[in-house]
């Protein structure tokens, strides 16, 4: 996997911004993503630079594709920031999924990959305020689960124990029409009946957006992508 720069801004509830950026953000993996040193004299964590200020907006731009972007507390997500592909942006100012008053100690983190990276990412918001990546990778026909990408559980087993409801999910995955699960991924109780679906969204040409939905999730459901090569 290559190096690129990731680059983009965030915008403060008080009408300050603070420029961030990774000059070697590793595509494939998840990385944290610091103030620009330019602008802040020294790259910092964004709570560590800005403790008690709220974020409210921003974006991220990468080379190629993105999954997600995220601000992180204690190694949970707590609100996530609009992320795309250079040159692609519909905009300037993309509201984050959580107003987030920040601690230190709070990081901002994305997920760069390549534009042959097969990973689909499931993004999600609840009732309840959680914030979850599922994600899988195929390689070939039949169905790929998408797990927790802090506990590797399915999205039942990390969503289902409240009986959480998703009401703002976007799909990041490039596979385009090989996607035979409703042009996307689903999820499916523990009968195998589908209870939710969410259509693909391609990162390397558009910025992701959320769109707004209610689907239950309860134990022993699933999410999965099905492809058919």
């Amino acid at each position: 996997m290559a190096d690129v720069l990731a680059s983009g801004v965030i915008y403060f509830s008080d009408g300050t911004t603070v420029p961030v950026q990774n000059t070697a953000q590793t595509e494939g993996s998840k990385e944290e993503i610091l103030t620009d040193a330019e602008i802040t004299t020294t790259a910092q964590s964004l709570g560590d630079y800005g403790p008690k200020k709220t974020v409210v907006a921003g974006y991220i731009c990468v080379a190629n594709a993105a999954g997600y972007c995220y601000i992180e507390r204690q190694g949970v997500p707590i609100s996530f920031i609009n992320i795309g592909s250079a040159g692609v942006a519909g905009g300037s100012y993309f509201p984050a999924t959580a107003r987030v008053l920040l601690q230190p100690g709070d990081k901002l983190y994305a997920y760069a990959q390549t534009s042959a990276d097969r990973t689909a990412s499931l993004v999600t918001t609840t009732n309840q305020g959680s914030h979850r990546v599922f994600q899988g990778t195929p390689s070939g026909s039949g169905s790929t689960a998408l797990l927790d990408t802090i506990t590797s559980n399915t999205i039942g087993d990390t969503l289902g124990g409240s009986s959480e409801i998703i009401e703002k999910a976007l799909l990041v995955s490039g596979d385009g029409t090989l996607l035979t699960s409703a042009g996307g991924a689903w999820i499916k109780n523990n009968i195998g009946n589908v209870s939710g679906a969410f259509a693909a969204q391609d990162s390397e040409n558009h910025f992701p957006l959320f769109t707004n939905c209610s689907i239950q999730v309860h134990l022993n459901y699933t999410a999965a992508v099905e492809l058919s090569a």
